[in-house]
């Protein structure tokens, strides 16, 4: 665990890709069940 650089501990580059791209599931997710509805 020591031999992993604190850079990525601190700030992940992974992630704010990883959340957009959840935010854009979630917002086709809706749209998709609104023209369901």
């Amino acid at each position: 665990m020591s031999h992993k650089p604190p850079n990525s501990h601190t700030r992940p580059i992974v992630q704010p890709a990883v959340k957009k791209k959840y935010f854009t599931l979630l917002l086709n997710l809706e749209s998709i069940s609104s023209f369901l509805a």
